[in-house]
């Protein structure tokens, strides 16, 4: 049986439950009988998942490899309005176990976990505001996670060490944490070797019609301690605030949302917070938050650095809850006296106590959070601690249910007997209600001890509650599992298969399936078909034999499904997914010779490529038709952006401008820079690309035009052949579409013949530019002091970053974990070479690390592009004496030589590798460059 209790406390302006259970713990969440019928809600819609390989169907695992309850369905819906007031511990796991009005979770064992999950009755609203109060008693922490019926699966935040947090649950309308019936679940988790006391549970409705944000805290002020600060400020006095978040960097901030800042993982409800763990000087901003998500702007900047040390105070207390007016003692430790807040009102009572011990103050009924201030010997402030208390002044009853029989086969009938004892009320002033079916709804006239008779005619597993009432409103919950069964019962096989070599192999493979992992419980299966395409047909039958194989021939990702049949006509399904790993290469433009320059982007997340096309000499755009643009099919609808002579032969830039593709580009006829843009989001069309704008009108303006979106608004940088200098222009709009945009071209550098091959990035925030310089032969890098590079002054920050001889003439250059990248040739030592910055900005030569060759296959470098793919730096270039297309990819962050993997040829076939650019589409690498044997556009997408 699995019993739960409830004590109703007013907080947060709705009703706080503390819930516990005093009867036998449900110890085995992984049985068949609790993970069907312990969760059920009625609704049909408990956040479910799919199971990890090594986990079981009712248990999910979080990203620190807990195993974590998960929830099914119900299989029968009563839709009632007779909702189970307030909060109900639903359901516990491990050894959960009552500590008087709290429950106590011991996550003692090494292995295991323990968690309680609550039901809080919501009925048509949605929780804005979780507040949960849990005394840690050892380990490094407790998670809380919300039931989210929008994603289907479970919420989880922590670990958490303080005894009060409190959670934003929903922020807008689209969210959806209630069920159908109107419940919304909390579980509480201590992985192995943490133990809680859950004291409390709270919920504050979200309110959609609150769009007003609170005020601004004041008064911020951050006092070190050691190991961290103490923060204190002025309340907020608005009646719907939930609490204050709190955000912190090692660098100062505006806007709280930036890279780098972190927040609290929950709101403060006081006007003082420890923020611990920290080591240097911090910076910090607060804001305070209402229950529908509304956030103030943040106070100002403070700053403090934290004293040397850390801070082990603890507190604990006797008891988790007591009576009104009980003794419940209060012991700290961890410093040489203490100030005592003995209710929680926020007003220290007792101040410079050397004895470490004091009677929390139990004269108000409801939840108090007793703290105290630890100071050291000089009586500095060292530490500050809690912990959560239930005062009452009403003992709930305690409700136990006994059914006969348990379980058998259907139809079913099923005699059920309460008992209750309550220590104030006599039996005849309690009230009783049975929930047969386990939907949370109590059926009507059922105030008995000896309800009537149930019949069960539907097999199923069903979780029957009684509940006991009191005359001041506390109650108490007892479930009995009972198990329906249809005679006879064939339990349905297990369906699981793997590959020997593994599910990601370089193509051409033959998939050789190990069928071990299939079985069947009470029989034999006799027949295994497979669908080897996914398509549900299934187009292979080796019959009772386990065993087979596929060839796969092309690179490619592939689904597989095996279905397997009993010889009681039950079926499974087991689904895997295949990788043919490889580079697959598709020609674009086959009817046309395109032989001369190329730009490469993700427009409206498909794959898109502008180039020259020098047989109707003009420039032209392709976009796949699909995500990942794998087949040539993929790459029809060819637009002529300008069929001006030389459009685009000297350099041309795609990037997506406020949604739509745009193109930066020089006409060779008139040595002109122009800028087109396209009115839709994908520009498939001719009709969809305005008239070219003009930007800067010659002598010899707009050589390899270099363009990106700077502060929201495009740029372009380009060589200026006629004063052999590097300039640069930004749109003073946000689209750049009308001539008068394009104001205020500014010359960077003009200190010799520079600026040729530029590559432009944002860098820490501000744009930035690799170019070559003719005159000495080498590598510049350049990055402006403003975010948007309007002004000359701007770039003043120029790094050599090679020597002469040629270094670096093609070069591309990316932000990498926050710091800036480039890639280069390297004719000196015929490769493709790398350097990478120490520092955000790499203003300063100090700040690079030396340069090193990650690919010296064939004279590998030239037009060298790269990209950051999962956080690694993915290079390619053209290998020059063999004509080929190379690939090379560091393992980290490849800041050394030995961080980078191998390098690959990705097609060797004819002159490959010219004006190769790379991106990421869809999670998987590509590159597009010019085959000049056949004189057409090539594109290629890596699987791996």
């Amino acid at each position: 049986m699995i019993r739960a209790a409830a004590m109703l406390v007013a907080i947060l302006g709705i009703s706080l439950i503390s819930c516990s259970s005093e009867t036998a713990r449900r110890q085995d969440l992984g049985s068949q009988q609790s993970s069907e019928t312990a969760l059920q809600d009625g609704s049909g819609q408990f956040p479910t998942s799919l199971p990890q390989d090594g986990v079981q169907p009712w248990e999910e695992l979080d990203s620190d490899g807990l195993v974590i309850p998960a929830v099914r369905s119900a299989s029968s819906i009563n839709l009632n309005t007779d909702f189970t007031p307030g909060v109900e511990r639903f359901l516990d796991s491990g050894d959960a176990a009552d500590n008087l009005e709290a429950t106590r979770l011991n996550g003692i064992s090494p292995t295991g976990t323990s968690s309680a999950m609550y039901r809080v009755t919501m009925g048509a609203q949605q929780p804005g505001i979780v507040s949960v109060d849990a005394n840690l008693l050892s380990g490094k922490g407790y998670y809380v996670g919300l039931s989210n019926y929008g994603t289907g699966r479970w919420d989880w935040q922590g670990p958490f060490t303080d005894n009060h947090v409190r959670l934003q649950a929903v922020t807008d309308s689209s969210a959806d944490l209630t069920s159908a019936l109107g419940n919304t679940f909390i579980s509480v988790l201590c992985p192995a070797g943490t133990s809680a006391d859950v004291v409390g549970i709270g919920v504050n409705q979200y309110d959609p019609a609150s769009a007003t944000a609170p005020a601004t805290p004041l008064g911020l002020t951050a006092s070190p301690i050691p190991g961290g600060l103490e923060l204190n400020w002025s309340p907020v006095l608005d009646p719907d605030l939930a609490g204050y978040a709190i955000y912190h960097a090692n660098r100062s901030f505006i806007n709280p949302h930036s890279a780098g800042v972190q927040r609290v993982a929950y709101l403060e409800g006081s006007t003082r917070h420890l923020l611990g763990g920290l080591t240097d000087i911090t910076y910090l901003r607060i804001a305070s938050v209402d229950f529908s998500g509304n956030e103030s702007a943040v106070s100002p900047l403070v700053q403090a650095v934290p004293l040397p040390g850390n801070s082990p105070l603890q507190l604990v207390s006797t008891a988790p809850s007591g009576m009104l007016n009980d003794v419940i003692s209060l012991t700290a430790t961890g410093a040489a006296s203490f100030d005592w807040d003995l209710d929680g009102d926020g007003v220290f009572e007792i101040q410079n106590d050397n004895s470490g011990s004091q009677s929390a103050i139990t004269s108000s009924l409801g939840i108090i959070r007793p703290r105290v201030v630890g100071r050291d010997a000089e009586g500095q402030l060292t530490a500050l601690g809690g912990v959560s208390l239930v005062i009452t002044g009403n003992t709930r009853p305690v409700a136990s249910a006994i059914a006969t029989p348990q379980s058998g086969i259907v139809p079913l009938d099923v005699t059920f007997t309460g008992s209750a004892d309550d220590n104030e009320d006599a039996p005849e002033a309690l009230t009783f209600a049975w929930d047969f079916d386990g939907d949370g709804i109590y059926e009507a006239d059922t105030d008995s001890l000896n309800p009537a008779q149930q019949n069960y005619s539907s097999p199923g597993l069903y979780n029957a509650k009684f509940r006991v009432t009191d005359s001041g409103g506390a109650w108490d919950v007892d479930t009995v599992a009972l198990s329906a069964t249809a005679a006879p019962l064939n339990l349905p096989p297990h369906a699981a298969f793997s590959v020997e070599g593994g599910k990601r192999q370089p193509a051409p493979f033959i998939a050789e399936f190990d069928l071990s992992g299939c079985s069947d419980p009470d029989g034999s299966i006799v027949l295994y078909e497979w669908d080897w395409d996914n398509d549900g047909s299934f187009d292979f039958s080796t019959g009772a034999a386990a065993g087979a194989s596929h060839l796969y021939p092309e690179i490619g990702e592939y689904t597989v499904r095996l279905r397997v049949t009993d010889d009681g006509g039950a079926g499974s399904e087991a689904v895997i997914r295949l990788v043919a790993q490889g580079w697959k290469r598709v020609t674009i433009d086959t009817g046309n010779t395109a032989g001369q320059n190329l730009t490469f982007s993700v427009i409206g997340e498909h794959p898109a490529i502008v180039y020259y096309n020098s047989a109707s000499d003009s420039m032209e755009y392709v976009r796949s038709s699909t995500p990942t643009g794998e087949d040539p099919a993929d790459w029809s609808g060819i637009v002529d952006l300008d069929g001006a002579s030389g459009a685009g032969v000297f350099g041309m830039s795609l990037a997506e401008v406020q949604g739509t593709p745009a193109v930066a580009y020089q006409r060779a006829s008139t040595s002109d820079l122009y800028y087109i843009r396209s009115q839709t989001a994908t520009g498939s069309l001719a009709g969809d690309w305005g008239t070219p704008v003009l930007v800067e009108s010659g002598p010899a303006r707009g050589y390899y035009a270099e363009m990106l979106v700077v502060a929201g608004r495009p740029a372009i940088c380009y060589y200026d052949l006629a004063q052999s200098s590097l300039r640069y222009v930004r749109s003073t709009s946000d689209t750049g579409a009308a001539a008068g945009d394009w104001l205020g071209d500014i010359t960077i550098d003009n200190s010799a013949d520079v600026g040729t091959n530029p590559s432009m990035a944002i860098i820490d925030g501000n744009p930035a530019i690799s170019h070559f310089d003719d005159t000495s032969n080498r590598l510049l890098y350049i990055r402006s002091t403003s975010a948007s590079g309007t002004l000359a002054g701007d770039w003043s920050q120029q790094v050599i970053l090679t020597g002469g001889s040629g270094r670096g003439y093609y070069s591309k250059l990316v932000e990498l974990d926050g710091r800036p990248a480039v890639c280069y040739n390297d004719p000196v030592s015929n490769s493709l070479a790398f350097r990478s910055s120490t520092t955000p900005s790499g203003s300063l030569a100090a700040d690079w690390l030396p340069a090193f060759d990650i690919d010296s296959f064939g004279s590998a470098g030239d037009y060298a592009g790269m990209v950051v793919h999962n956080g690694r730096p993915a290079c390619c270039s053209k290998a020059g004496s063999n004509s080929s297309l190379r690939f090379v990819e560091a393992s980290g962050l490849g800041s050394q030589p030995l961080d980078w993997l191998p390098a690959q040829t990705v097609d060797e076939l004819g002159d490959s590798g010219n004006f190769a650019a790379i991106i990421e589409v869809q999670g998987k690498l590509a590159v597009a460059y010019i085959d000049n044997d056949i004189g057409r556009p090539k594109y290629a997408i890596r699987y791996e």
